[in-house]
């Protein structure tokens, strides 16, 4: 049996990784090119074609499928099985008899897709699929196998288990609306390099700052990526246009940032979501005026589609944000930070 893998990524890939990263890296529509390989893995031997792929679906009524992966899908042919991704949800249906299958994220759950091919029409005669969790699969107790990761998780959990702080108080993240942990990092990051804005793209931060002791572990939980901090001059103009970009975009997470006191309306289009913006010491944003701003590489370098920040000034590294967060959290040794505040004001439905 000669199966064909053939894999495909996101458009989306072009402005949710790091630019810096896809330099040189061309990224066309996957159904623009996805029949030409399909062909192809045929035209070598294929019996059984799987696309291997990051692209998003959801899970609809009767196990039908549906998302970003269902236009591609109409536009090619000759598929026998597909894996998704980046939606990071459970999806386990079929569409147009085709098992399509996704098993979360963060190594929640596995997979698995039975195919019975027919030898003699030369085709797969059916399918299906499911999704396993594994927190509900049966334990088996390997000794051996035991005996030889203790010495590695201890050696992990000596670093990862260092106590940087303690927190009186959950904060939360979601990541498309309020995110205290969000907040009280990006007042770290400001505070911590005199700026007069921090900004991060909600993205980036995917956790919870638990109460109680705070250790390494937590602090990679919610900052999973190797992300680098910097300092630039940032034109009124530009941060504004940031600003309208990451609130109330739904095809993004919220923008986080300190600094600033903003009235937004986010039912409007983009452009016209912002009402007002007002600076810590009072000032109002002023379009021609240069802000020391501090944020990350991702943003600086247009990812999530903050183009604005490519033209920033004076860019200078400040090192890895995890490196200064766990720094910070070492040097307050007690975070006691509120549950809310109100440096973002959105306007309500009929107000």
């Amino acid at each position: 049996m000669t199966i064909g893998i053939l894999g495909l990524t996101t458009v989306e890939t072009k402005e949710k990784a790091s630019q810096f990263n896809l330099q040189k890296v061309k990224i066309l529509p996957p159904e623009q090119i996805a029949q030409v390989y399909v062909d192809e893995l045929r035209r070598q031997g294929a019996q059984i074609i799987v696309l291997l792929t990051h692209i998003g679906s959801r899970q609809g009524e009767k196990h039908g499928i549906t998302g970003e992966i269902v236009p591609i899908l109409q536009k090619i042919h000759g598929v026998d099985a597909v894996v998704t991704g980046h939606s990071h949800l459970c999806v386990s249906g079929t569409y147009e008899d085709i098992p399509v299958i996704q098993a979360g994220c963060y190594g929640e759950a596995v997979g698995r897709i039975n195919l019975l091919y027919s030898m003699a029409t030369q085709k797969v005669v059916s399918a299906n699929s499911r999704i396993y969790k594994l927190s509900e699969l049966p334990r088996v107790q390997d000794n051996a196998m035991e005996r030889f990761l203790e010495p590695i998780f201890k050696n992990i959990d000596s670093k990862y288990n260092e106590i940087l702080a303690v927190n009186s108080q959950v904060l939360t993240n979601d990541r498309n609306g309020e995110s205290r942990v969000g907040d009280f990092f990006m007042d770290v990051l400001k505070n911590g390099f005199k700026a007069d804005v921090a900004l991060y793209n909600g993205g980036a931060i995917r956790d919870t700052l638990p109460s109680g002791r705070v250790t390494v572990r937590d602090l990679l939980k919610i900052f999973p990526f190797d992300s680098t901090i910097y300092t630039a001059e940032v034109k009124g103009s530009d941060l504004r246009q940031v600003l309208e970009h990451g609130i109330g975009n739904p095809d993004i997470s919220r923008l986080r940032f300190s600094g600033l006191q903003i009235s937004a309306d986010i039912r409007r289009e983009e452009g016209q979501r912002i009402s007002s913006v007002t600076l810590s010491d009072g000032s109002t944003l002023a379009d021609e005026k240069y802000y020391k701003v501090i944020s990350n590489d991702f943003m600086f370098s247009g990812g999530d589609g903050f183009y604005s920040l490519q033209n920033a000034r004076h860019l200078r590294d400040c090192g890895k944000d995890k490196t200064f967060f766990a720094f910070a959290l070492r040097s307050l040794k007690m975070v006691d930070y509120p549950a809310h505040d109100e440096r973002l004001q959105i306007k309500k439905q009929g107000v």
